[in-house]
C-alpha cells in the first residue's frame, strides 16, 4: 500500500475520476450539438452562442471542479482517519468487493496506473486475505495440504469471492436441509476438498490487465508455489471461469516456453463459460465505438468507450499471447489471433451454458449464457477450432454466473476431477 493512502481514500479518488469522465463526455456531446445548431442558424446566432458558450463553460467547469474537489477531499479525510489509513480493506466487505472487482475489470489499467493501492496484483487469496507463496505461509494456511491441487481463476469483473456468491441460492435450489448442513455457503473448491481430499487455491488478479500479462505472472506464481508447497505436488487441476480459462491457457503456454516444471503436473483443465473465440458483447461495444467516432456529436461517447480496459479488449477475440495485441490497433475490427496448442497430456473439459431450456432454441443460440455464445465457449466456429476433443458439456437454463456454483457444475467436477485411485 502506498504510504499515506488507504483503500477507501483511493476509492473516493477513483470515483471522482469516473464521474469526471462522464461529465466530460456529457459536456462534449452538448458542445458538439450546440455548435452544429449555431452553424445552421448562421450569423444571427452569434450573440446567443457567446452567452451559451460562456454559461456552459462555467457550468461544466463548476460541476467537474466540484466533483474533483469533493472526492479528493473525501479521499484525504479517509487517508487521515485512524480506521482507514493504511488498513481497512475494501475486499473485506462483500458489496464493496464486488463493486471494486467490477470497476477494476472495466478500467483495470487505469486503476493500476493511477490508483495502485486498489490493485492487489495477481496472487493467492485465503480467508479473504492475501496468501504468499512461501513454505511457512502455505503450511499455515493449509495444514492438511495434499499433493492434489485444484486452482480456481475467476472471470472478468469478478474476484476470488465470486466462487461463493450464488452458493446460497443454489443450496435452496438443491433443497439442502439447513439442520444437517451448515448455513455458510460452500464453493466448488470446498466441495471437492470434502469429497476428494484435494486442496483448493483461489487466484485473484486484475481482470482489466492484459490476459497475456496475467498469464505470465500466474506461470511464475505456480512455479514458486509448487516449489514451496508443504508436500510433493502430484496432480494439478485448473478450473477457470470466463476470462480465467484464457488466463490458464496463456499461463500454460508461457510456462512451457519459460521451462517451468508445473505444467507437466497438470492433469485436468476445466473451462466454465470461457470465450475462446471472443465475447460478442466486447465485439459489439468495439463496433459501436468505431461507429460513434464518425460524427462530432457522438465522438465523446466513442472516447468514453475507448477507456475500457485492455483486459476487456483482449476478450474481443480471446487474445492470450503478447504478439496478438502488441503493436496492433487496440480497436482492430479483425482478429489477429495466433493458434496456441493445448497441453497435450492434460484432459480439457469445456462447459458451456444457454439461458434457454433447449440449447437449439434461437435465443439460446444467439445469446448463449448472455455473455458467451456456445460456439465460442466450445472453441468451434466455421473458421476456427481450438481442438477440445475430450469433452464439451452444454448445460441449459443457466446464465454466465450460474456456472460458478450451479449444482450440475459441482457434480460434473466431482466426477471429472476425482483422483485416479478413486476411479480404479
Amino acid at each position: 500500500m502506498t504510504p499515506g493512502q488507504s483503500e477507501v481514500g483511493s476509492a473516493a479518488r477513483l470515483t471522482g475520476d469516473l464521474l469526471d469522465w462522464v461529465a466530460h463526455t456529457v459536456e462534449g456531446v452538448h458542445t458538439a450539438v450546440a455548435r452544429r445548431t449555431f452553424r445552421v442558424v448562421g450569423p444571427p446566432a452569434v450573440p446567443v452562442r457567446v452567452v451559451h458558450d460562456t454559461v456552459t463553460t462555467v457550468l461544466y467547469g463548476s460541476v467537474r471542479g466540484g466533483i474533483r474537489g469533493a472526492t479528493r477531499a473525501a479521499g484525504a479525510i479517509a487517508d487521515r482517519h485512524p480506521a482507514t489509513a493504511g488498513g481497512t480493506q475494501i475486499t473485506a466487505h462483500p458489496v464493496a468487493d464486488r463493486t471494486l472487482a467490477a470497476i477494476t475489470g472495466i478500467f483495470g489499467d487505469t486503476v493500476a496506473e493511477h490508483h495502485a493501492v486498489l490493485d492487489s496484483g495477481l496472487g493467492w487469496r485465503h480467508d479473504g486475505g492475501p496468501l504468499e507463496p512461501t513454505p511457512d505461509a502455505l503450511a499455515a494456511a493449509h495444514p492438511r495440504a495434499s499433493g492434489d491441487l485444484v486452482v480456481f481463476a475467476h472471470g472478468l469483473c469478478e474476484s476470488d469471492q465470486s466462487w461463493w456468491y450464488r452458493s446460497r441460492a443454489h443450496r435452496a435450489r438443491r433443497k439442502v436441509d439447513p439442520e444437517t448442513t451448515p448455513e455458510r455457503p460452500r464453493s466448488i473448491g470446498e466441495d471437492l476438498a470434502g469429497h476428494h481430499g484435494s486442496t483448493p487455491l483461489y487466484l485473484r488478479y486484475n481482470t482489466g490487465a492484459r490476459i497475456s500479462e496475467s498469464g505470465r505472472a500466474l506461470a511464475d506464481l505456480l512455479e514458486r508455489t509448487v516449489d514451496a508447497w508443504p508436500t510433493r505436488v502430484d496432480d494439478i487441476s485448473l478450473v477457470g471461469h470466463s476470462m480465467g480459462g484464457l488466463v490458464f491457457r496463456s499461463a500454460c503456454h508461457q510456462a512451457l516456453e519459460a521451462g517451468h516444471d508445473w505444467p507437466h503436473r497438470v492433469r485436468h483443465v476445466v473451462y466454465l463459460g470461457t470465450p475462446h473465440l471472443g465475447a460478442p458483447l466486447e465485439k459489439a461495444v468495439n463496433l459501436a465505438g468505431w461507429a460513434l467516432g464518425h460524427t462530432a456529436e457522438t465522438r465523446p461517447l466513442s472516447r468514453l468507450l475507448a477507456r475500457r480496459s485492455v483486459g476487456v479488449k483482449d476478450l474481443r477475440f480471446g487474445y492470450i499471447r503478447d504478439e496478438e495485441w502488441n503493436g496492433h490497433d487496440p480497436h482492430d475490427l479483425t482478429s489477429r489471433h495466433v493458434e496456441t496448442p493445448l497441453l497435450e497430456w492434460a484432459q480439457h473439459h469445456v462447459v458451456t451454458a444457454t439461458l434457454t431450456r433447449r440449447a437449439e432454441h434461437p435465443v439460446g443460440w444467439a445469446l448463449g449464457d448472455l455473455l458467451v455464445r456456445s460456439g465460442s465457449g466450445a472453441g468451434r466456429s466455421r473458421r476456427r477450432r481450438i481442438g477440445f476433443d475430450d469433452e464439451v458439456v452444454a448445460l441449459t437454463g443457466l446464465d454466465h454466473f450460474d456456472l460458478l456454483t450451479d449444482p450440475r457444475v459441482v457434480e460434473l467436477l466431482r466426477d471429472r476431477l476425482a483422483p485416479s485411485e478413486a476411479l480404479a
